[in-house]
């Protein structure tokens, strides 16, 4: 049986959309990303014997990065629409029932309604850290990156939940010498 999401999509249409996509581009393009959320992670303390949540999965390449670019052999619980069908735009998490040493959500908080209820939630399931990425919206215009794009996530929101925010370049959409860049990452440990 395939699993749709809320919006009626499967699993090969968000895999197709995120390798297609020039928001997103290939794994390859995105892995850098990737590299930094795990290097957060590892600062953190990461441990094989640990479990990491993602919240906006996707197509599970964070999990493809930790074990590859890694060597984590950990566990790793993939939260998405396209996956299992989770609405994160109303997704509580379950706080008795899942064990989340860190939860991570890459690109994910600017695609919901209430940016803050999902941060919100992804701070309570945590129990050791949190790291989240999401386009700065000082250098990069969150609408016209990408049409699921529906609320912009400044610094100042993020550090209202006790996040450390950094900026880092991934698209090549900011200005790294100037000091603008086009991803914020939020982590609850400072990252340099």
């Amino acid at each position: 049986m395939t699993t749709r999401d809320t919006t009626g999509h499967d699993q090969k249409f968000w895999t197709k959309y995120l390798d297609e996509s020039t928001t997103y581009g290939t794994y390859e393009q995105r892995m850098p990303e990737y590299k930094t959320v795990a290097w957060a992670l590892e600062t953190m303390g990461l441990r094989d014997d640990m479990t990491v949540v993602d919240v906006g999965a996707g197509s599970c390449d964070f999990d493809h990065y930790l074990r590859t670019g890694l060597g984590w052999r950990g566990r790793y619980i993939p939260i998405d629409g396209s996956l299992d069908g989770t609405d994160l735009n109303s997704w509580v998490a379950p706080l008795n029932r899942l064990v989340a040493d860190f939860v991570v959500s890459i690109e994910t908080v600017e695609h919901v309604h209430d940016p803050k209820r999902l941060i919100q939630q992804l701070v309570n399931l945590a129990d050791i850290g949190v790291a989240i990425t999401t386009p700065n919206p000082d250098v990069v215009d969150v609408f016209a990156v990408d049409p699921t794009h529906v609320a912009e996530v400044p610094t100042e929101m993020l550090e209202s939940f006790g996040l450390v925010v950094s900026g880092v370049e991934f698209s090549g959409r900011g200005d790294p010498h100037a000091g603008r860049f086009d991803t914020l990452i939020a982590t609850t440990h400072q990252l340099m």
